[in-house]
């Protein structure tokens, strides 16, 4: 839903990142991350700032690679900085992120928030981050039809292998999977451990949760089947 609408210039979400470093918590594959890149190479802006923060120092490689080639398909009036930290996000300071001229927007994408137990911390260390006139962009899994979205986790081995896939080989097992439908919440537990977390959010509920912790809600959007949420707030 992001990647298409960012491609076809329909979404106001393009005119709250025009003239902003694009900070991004959690590289991943990078596709929708470089859908943002994307539209403001294609905005005629000069120069993209870019900074990425992921645990997996291959992710940030990759994406890398991937700015080189945009940059590569441009002409050389363009400029792209970007920056990279291999680091969980609680260990990123305002002070990492100082430099440059421009604004950010902060950008948490693929439901990454919902890994975090608590949701009210996650919150704070956000706004300790962001300055005035920064743009936080939230993207969240809904909890429609939270009991299918249970049942397609419980049974896709493929799954499982994934949430296992750090694991030595003689160690993986059955995963003993919990869904919290009042919280919105499935996890995962081998040997009784939690090995996996994901929230789905109400975004009623995630406004009032943001709201608490002193942003405001500026845009928000859902897909057709209202799966996956986008919010957009701004730093009060």
């Amino acid at each position: 839903h992001i990647e298409n609408t960012l491609k076809n210039g329909t979404d106001p979400i393009l005119e709250t990142i025009k003239n902003k470093e694009l900070v991004f918590y959690g590289v991943g594959v990078g596709d929708t991350e470089m859908a943002f890149v994307d539209w403001l190479l294609k905005c005629e802006e000069k120069e993209v700032a870019v900074t990425g923060i992921d645990v997996n120092r291959e992710f940030l490689e990759n994406f890398a690679v991937a700015l080189r080639n945009r940059l590569i398909e441009e002409n050389e009036n363009v400029r792209i900085l970007y920056r990279a930290y291999n680091a969980l996000f609680e260990q990123i300071t305002k002070k990492d992120l100082i430099g440059g001229r421009l604004k950010k927007a902060h950008i948490c994408l693929g439901g990454t928030i919902g890994n975090f137990a608590d949701q009210d911390n996650i919150v704070k260390m956000l706004y300790d981050i962001a300055n005035a006139g920064d743009i936080l962009i939230i993207g969240i899994q809904l909890d429609t039809n939270f009991e299918i979205l249970c049942e397609k986790y419980k049974n896709n081995p493929l799954f499982a292998d994934f949430v296992q896939s750090y694991m030595p080989k003689d160690t993986k097992g059955n995963l003993f999977w919990l869904c919290d439908e009042k919280d919105g919440t499935i996890f995962a537990q081998h040997n009784g451990v939690e090995v996996f977390r994901s929230k789905k959010y109400n975004l009623n509920n995630l406004k009032e949760l943001f709201e608490r912790g002193c942003f405001k809600l500026i845009y928000q959007d859902t897909d057709i089947e209202k799966n996956i949420g986008l919010q957009i707030y701004g730093k009060l």
